[in-house]
């Protein structure tokens, strides 16, 4: 058995405010004054470019919003549609903070509040939904901009299910229970071409040990348990001939160990758990899997070996 530590860097996706195509992109920005979104009595919004304007310690914009940072901040209601918050911190202290509106997939409503001084234990975000509350009653009066926001449980993400709470959606889809073949080693060999029998491979050791809040989805990478909360993510896999346990991203915890029932003995059982921060917390502390999370993957692994591979 190899045990290492890692954190994988997460790949970009293509989320550019122009991906959403001229035409739409059109409506939504000729649609919107972000200076009338902090109008407020006498006081007199500044425009900063083209897509946002500045009213003091406020500021509103439109601005590409994709996956990625759908899925570091956390869902809020505000004014009765859908939305998302990060607060920022700075030396552990709260700094600011940031609401995104989704308008579509790739595009958002950005408000955005930073206070002159610093405000020791405020919470910023509080301050911010009072005054992005009246922004987005605005929007969602005018009957241009109305129709592109969303209900709080509508999906905005693009993807289907619980794709939305996998790190990169690329390829994603909701996993399907597959067949298992009896023998353990044909059994193995499809977990290796077959992600969705990857999948039922380790579903229920982990619906067991983990808990039900996790999800199994299949992707690009294979197949991978999530949950809405973020805090964790499983990646499950069937390596032939890979001989060695061995990763170099810190902050992921892995564990490998082989079937034992191919012909080459250095095919393996992977599981891999990554840790994510709190959602709605910009924070650079770097998140550790717990000692508990990491005794988990070991009591999956063995799970799965037991039960198919003994």
């Amino acid at each position: 058995m190899a045990v290492t530590a890692c954190v994988s860097a997460e790949p970009a996706q293509d989320d550019s405010i122009s991906a959403i195509g001229p035409v739409t992109l059109g409506v939504i920005v000729g649609a919107i004054d972000p200076c009338v979104l902090l109008g407020a009595g006498d006081a007199k919004p500044e425009p900063e470019g083209e897509w946002a304007c500045r009213l003091g310690e406020f500021r509103a914009a439109i601005t590409d919003f994709g996956h990625q940072q759908r899925y570091s901040a956390e869902p809020v209601g505000l004014a009765g549609v859908k939305a998302y918050q990060t607060a920022r911190y700075v030396g552990g202290e709260p700094a600011s903070c940031v609401i995104h509106v989704p308008l579509g997939v790739t595009v958002a409503t950005e408000f955005e509040y930073i206070p002159a001084a610093p405000e020791h234990a405020a919470d910023h975000c509080a301050v911010l939904r009072g005054r992005a509350s009246a922004g987005v009653e605005v929007l969602a009066e005018d009957p241009d901009t109305g129709p592109l926001l969303y209900l709080p449980g509508e999906n905005d993400t693009g993807v289907p299910g619980a794709c939305a709470d996998l790190t990169n959606t690329d390829g994603c889809e909701p996993y399907r229970a597959t067949p298992l073949p009896g023998d353990p080693a044909s059994k193995f060999s499809l977990a290796v071409t077959d992600s969705h029998a990857r999948c039922t491979l380790f579903a229920d050791p982990v619906a067991r040990i983990y808990g039900d809040a996790f999800t199994p989805v299949v992707a690009t990478g294979g197949c991978y348990f999530v949950r809405p909360d973020h805090r964790l993510q499983i990646q499950v896999m069937a390596l032939e001939n890979e001989g060695t346990c061995e990763d170099s991203h810190p902050g992921t915890f892995r564990v490998c160990k082989s079937p034992g029932t191919a012909i080459d003995s250095t095919d393996l059982l992977v599981v891999d758990v990554t840790a994510h921060a709190r959602r709605g917390m910009a924070s650079t502390d770097v998140p550790r899997v717990s000692e508990k999370d990491t005794e988990r993957a070991l009591a999956v692994l063995d799970h799965v070996l037991a039960r198919h591979f003994a």
